[in-house]
């Protein structure tokens, strides 16, 4: 849900408030954020932060805040860039955006790679064991779903050879994805 964290280096007044103000930036720019000016060790509360997952984080401190400028790190990449205040809003966006279409990518380059188009049943049985098996509705039908499930694989989805969406089942020419169900 927290999609870029404000990190107030130290407990100070005017850190605070410029990281209010950006937040509220954020916010009107549809970037989900949150504050975190607490004090402590600020590694640790870094850390905490990646491990939830927040993909970007803006860090003030005093002397960037001097020269009108935060820092922008990438929880993706692990950079760190150093921005104006003016254009931390924009930075930040770019940075989402780019952070989405590389995970996009990279999922659909790991699907790709472990997706096996097979003929039988048993082939899909096989293939499903390392990845996902695509074969024709046909091959499968309530048999082919009783000896799928003797091995902990299920049809995942039926879908048109194209990828999109049947309108009914019965449909010609219809593929199903067939892997491990867990």
């Amino acid at each position: 849900p927290v999609q870029t964290v404000i990190l107030c280096i130290r407990d100070e007044p005017e850190l605070t408030e410029a990281a209010r103000t950006l937040s509220a930036e954020l916010s009107a720019a549809g970037i989900r954020n949150e504050i975190d000016a607490q004090s402590g060790s600020f590694g640790r509360r870094i850390t905490d932060w990646e491990l939830k997952g927040v993909p970007t984080r803006i860090e003030v401190g005093p002397r960037d805040l001097a020269d009108g400028n935060v820092t922008l790190a990438r929880r993706d990449n692990g950079s760190k860039e150093t921005v104006t205040m003016s254009s931390v809003v924009g930075a930040a966006s770019d940075a989402l955006e780019e952070i989405q279409g590389a995970l996009y990518e990279r999922a659909r380059a790991r699907r790709d790679a472990n997706t096996f188009d097979v003929a039988t049943l048993d082939e899909a049985i096989e293939a499903g064991q390392r990845g996902f098996a695509r074969l024709a509705w046909s091959q499968v039908g309530v048999e082919g779903e009783v000896a799928l499930k003797k091995h902990a694989l299920t049809v995942r989805c039926v879908q048109r050879p194209d990828g999109t969406i049947p309108d009914h089942e019965g449909e010609a020419d219809l593929v199903c994805i067939v892997a491990r169900s867990y």
